[in-house]
């Protein structure tokens, strides 16, 4: 749907043979967990067909009410998605009564645990504003082909060891968490509803892909502030008061000061109304955006943190 048809090329021009990786448990060595979450487990493992190390996101099916067939709808689109910054998929299989995801295994873990391990009360603004532009990248690109990512959060932006972002648990296993998310609220047990945008909660109506830009904006005062809004409140107690009250803010006296084009970034993505929701073109030509840049000590950062496994921030925050 997405893909385009290769060009002719000769044969010192043509791209290495797509990798092909194996469709069973058996062909993986799990070494390592390095994610947990109610209803997946994160793993780095190792490829022998490959010779590589990859990662393995194990969720469990019997957590979400759909049909093995929506699932396979899902992952085709997965197989399809091809961006910078987007987690590149490799393949996926049923084991048992768990969907097995194959990724590659980014070094750099996740942008939660570089927040916990190197700035626990939030990050200095050009950091945040490199990360949040990677970021608004990728969801330009699920939003411009029809797709929702519906978790995006701090857990779920990734980083490769040089600092390269990339979004992940999108396509089926966003789409579970939904579904995760309605089975709860059928239940009267709410998960972590700190990033689920006014409309997500309510599921009177329905919504679209601004969900995803009220997402972003808690990111914001995540990366900002060290957590998301209400972290000290119990899970329907923060459900109300996102529905409730006026949309947060940044807030506080962080050791530096927010820029006013900072604050109104964060001001168009928290709109309580979807349709006053800023887009991801809206972001993109925002003023906070501009002469953004990777910092040159991103790397550095990274390598000064734990080894994966064993780092605070790699809680899977699947439903």
């Amino acid at each position: 749907m997405w893909r385009k048809e290769p060009s002719p090329v000769g044969d010192a021009d043509r791209a290495p043979p797509r990798k092909t990786y194996p469709q069973a448990a058996s062909g993986y060595d799990l070494k390592e967990q390095i994610g947990k979450g109610s209803a997946a487990t994160v793993f780095k493992a190792w490829c022998e067909q490959e010779h590589e190390e990859v990662a393995i996101k194990v969720i469990d099916l019997e957590w979400f009410q759909a049909s093995l067939d929506d699932i396979w709808k899902e992952i085709q689109v997965m197989s399809l998605s091809s961006h910078p910054n987007v987690v590149p998929y490799s393949t996926s299989f049923v084991d048992g009564t768990y969907l097995w995801v194959v990724m590659p295994l980014l070094t750099g873990g996740s942008v939660q645990s570089l927040l916990n391990g190197m700035f626990p009360g939030g990050m200095p603004e050009p950091l945040t504003q490199y990360l949040l532009f990677e970021t608004v990248k990728a969801l330009d690109y699920f939003h411009k082909h029809g797709q929702i990512h519906r978790d995006v959060k701090a857990a779920n932006i990734l980083l490769t060891s040089q600092g390269q972002v990339m979004l992940s648990d999108y396509g089926v296993m966003g789409w579970m968490v939904e579904g995760g998310v309605e089975r709860k609220l059928a239940q009267t047990v709410v998960g972590t509803p700190h990033w689920m945008a006014p409309e997500v909660l309510e599921q009177r109506h329905g919504y679209n892909y601004k969900a995803d830009i009220w997402s972003l904006g808690i990111t914001a005062l995540e990366l900002a502030q060290g957590h998301p809004p209400y972290v000290n409140y119990p899970p329907v107690k923060i459900m109300l008061m996102t529905l409730n009250e006026p949309p947060p803010q940044l807030t506080g006296q962080p050791s530096f000061e927010y820029s006013k084009a900072f604050k109104e970034m964060v001001q168009l993505c928290l709109q309580k109304d979807p349709k006053r929701r800023a887009s991801t073109s809206d972001l993109l030509h925002h003023r906070f955006f501009r002469n953004v840049k990777k910092p040159d000590d991103l790397p550095e950062l990274l390598s000064r943190l734990p080894p994966l496994g064993s780092r605070a921030g790699n809680r899977v925050h699947t439903v």
